[in-house]
């Protein structure tokens, strides 16, 4: 599967199951808010900041992270 047929998949899947959606931007959220409230976040640099994000949202397709949140 290429990035863009994944990226596809997932965009089916937040319009077939909003709930699914809903958690997604949630967590998003939830990640942005963590990192901006970690000390010494002035001393971080934009892709240090993005790439600390992008980690948190990749954690999301960690199946055990989705069966804790039932």
């Amino acid at each position: 599967m290429t990035k863009f047929q994944a990226i596809k998949h997932l965009e089916d899947s937040f319009k077939h199951n909003p709930e699914f959606r809903k958690k997604w931007k949630d967590y998003i959220e939830m990640a942005v808010i963590d990192e901006l409230e970690r000390p010494k976040l002035e001393c971080r640099t934009t892709g240090e900041f993005a790439e600390a994000i992008s980690n948190r949202v990749l954690g999301l397709f960690d199946a055990a992270w989705w069966k804790n949140q039932l």
